[in-house]
């Protein structure tokens, strides 16, 4: 499965840091599941690399992508990449600034 993005991803005309050169995998084990390692989403992200990301979460079912400190508002620009992001229905869930990310927690 190939998929093509034609969006900007970095938020800066020109600049583009994180690439598929720079992203390693190893299996989690089991059925299912990929870790990807060697990326800084905070950083940006080219098309490339989110067409790697979407073909490992199609061949893996679950990709786990370490060490990330991403804000709601990057989050949701990544998330924006593989589709258009929904607002959740309970609007005290949602993340000031960016709606379509929301707070969980126990």
């Amino acid at each position: 499965m190939h998929l093509s993005m034609k969006r900007r991803h970095d938020g800066i005309e020109g600049i583009i840091i994180m690439t598929i050169e720079t992203m390693t995998t190893a299996s989690l084990g089991g059925a299912f599941g990929v870790e990807v390692n060697g990326i800084d989403l905070s950083k940006g992200f080219d098309d490339a690399l989110i067409d790697r990301l979407a073909e490992l979460i199609y061949q893996n079912k679950v990709i786990c992508i370490r060490d990330q400190h991403l804000s709601p508002t990057q989050f949701a620009g990544f998330a924006a990449a593989f589709g258009e992001p929904v607002e959740h229905v309970e609007e005290d869930l949602r993340m000031d600034g960016a709606t379509t990310v929301m707070s969980l927690s126990n």
